[in-house]
């Protein structure tokens, strides 16, 4: 099943598609957001803090999984103005569902 990955103002990644499908390598210099690409798509299943990977002058980050099937998530995680201003953004939306009350944990939609 290929999944279609896209991440936005993530660590050092400012806007970035890949498509893994099978055995996918990501290879590249150092500093150069492999680790970075990785760790977004981890932090869609652990709904990881999102202070430290939001690109620095951005808002929020925002990661995209669209799958075969066309299930897509997408997970927002920040605050809503640049320079940590506004109220924080720690959203989750399933095929344009927004999934809301996401505390801490990552929602049972994303689980299954």
């Amino acid at each position: 099943m290929a999944v279609k990955v896209r991440v936005q103002n993530f660590q050092s990644v400012e806007d970035a598609t890949v498509v893994v499908d099978g055995l996918t390598v990501v290879t590249g210099p150092n500093n150069s957001g492999k680790s970075a690409l990785m760790r977004a798509i981890r932090g869609v299943f652990t709904n990881a803090p999102g202070g430290p990977l939001v690109r620095h002058g951005c808002a929020h980050l925002t990661v995209t999984l669209t799958f075969d099937d066309s299930t897509e998530i997408v997970w927002e995680k920040g605050w809503e103005k640049p320079g940590r201003k506004g109220k924080t953004v720690n959203r989750y939306t399933i095929n344009g569902m927004q999934i809301a009350g996401v505390g801490r944990g990552v929602p049972p939609e994303v689980e299954a």
